[in-house]
């Protein structure tokens, strides 16, 4: 999606879900200083935290799982791939925040398109994601 700076007088248009877009971490629009992003998501993401913003989830379509957890501090021993703290389902039209400073990933086995708001710059670190066969979804650092 190409990124538009949207206004009072903008119309957007949100596409329909589809399979050929699982991941697509450019914002579709920005809104005074918030990046408003959508994507089909499928699989699982990875864990992730965002310093500076909290991150609205909007299920437009499909399920969506969020798993959260505080963020590991130094000379904490590594958590397994599966630990978390919080397990929020979300359904089709469900919103929700998680709080700035909170690691959490979500993920969808059947896929599902969301919304995501967060503030401007906050996706930086996920520029060089990408999606493996199997639909598993890999980031920074792996």
């Amino acid at each position: 999606m190409a990124t538009l700076s949207m206004n009072t007088n903008s119309v957007f248009h949100v596409p329909p879900p589809t399979s050929s877009a699982l991941l697509n971490n450019e914002p579709a629009l920005q809104v005074n200083d918030q990046d408003l992003t959508i994507m089909t998501v499928k699989g699982q993401y990875y864990w992730h935290v965002h310093a500076s913003s909290d991150e609205m989830f909007y299920v437009m379509d499909g399920d969506l799982t969020l798993q959260m957890r505080p963020v590991r501090q130094e000379g904490e021993p590594e958590r397994a791939e599966d630990d978390a703290d919080r397990t929020i389902q979300l359904t089709k039209g469900d919103i929700f925040v998680v709080p700035k400073n909170t690691e959490h990933r979500s993920g969808s086995k059947e896929g599902a398109q969301v919304m995501f708001l967060l503030r401007q710059g906050s996706l930086d670190f996920m520029s060089d994601d990408k999606v493996e066969e199997g639909g598993k979804i890999t980031g920074h650092g792996e």
